[in-house]
């Protein structure tokens, strides 16, 4: 049993590929610009845009360092990859129900042309197209999904939590 088709210039389409066909006969000649293996889920720290507001009202002005909440923003100006988050953060211990070390968190948002991650209000609304700018008290009544890079260090006294940050950022 023989499955014959005509192909057509149509068939075949992807970005940047083509199917050019001429009049001949028994003969195919197929040119494509695919990716490897290793491209088809493309890296997903590649190619990022750093969406991370340029101030966070609640942050700034807080002092409860229990619930990660006692930080700033610090303008892209400062840094080479826009915007970032820096805030102090104590550690909760559930087993004695108590908090105890402090940590410097730093934290960036990201949006990356290659993936869609979807966003949901904390009434569950979709807003995955209408977030253009994430800061850290929009982020805790976010639910779904965002690519964020963090930096945690523990703050004790071979380091201030200052000499920390800036080591990272200038990625010593």
């Amino acid at each position: 049993m023989a499955q014959n088709k005509a192909i057509t210039g149509g068939d075949f389409s992807a970005t940047g590929s083509t199917l050019s066909l001429d009049n001949v006969y028994n003969k195919v000649s197929v040119v494509s610009d695919s990716n490897t293996f290793d491209e088809v889920l493309p890296e997903v720290f590649n190619n990022l845009t750093n969406i991370t507001a340029d101030r966070d009202t609640a942050l700034a002005s807080s002092t409860n360092v229990n619930n990660g909440m006692y930080g700033e923003v610090v303008q892209s100006s400062l840094n080479h990859d826009g915007n970032l988050i820096v805030m102090v953060d104590r550690v909760y211990n559930p087993q004695s129900n108590s908090y105890g070390d402090y940590n410097t968190v730093a934290v960036k948002y990201y949006n990356n042309p290659n993936y869609k991650f979807y966003k949901y209000s904390s009434t569950g609304a979709d807003i995955t197209n209408s977030i253009t700018s994430l800061n850290y008290t929009d982020t805790k009544t976010m639910r779904g999904a965002t690519i964020a890079k963090f930096f945690v260090k523990k703050l004790d006294n071979t380091v201030s939590w200052w000499e920390a940050v800036l080591l990272e950022i200038l990625g010593h």
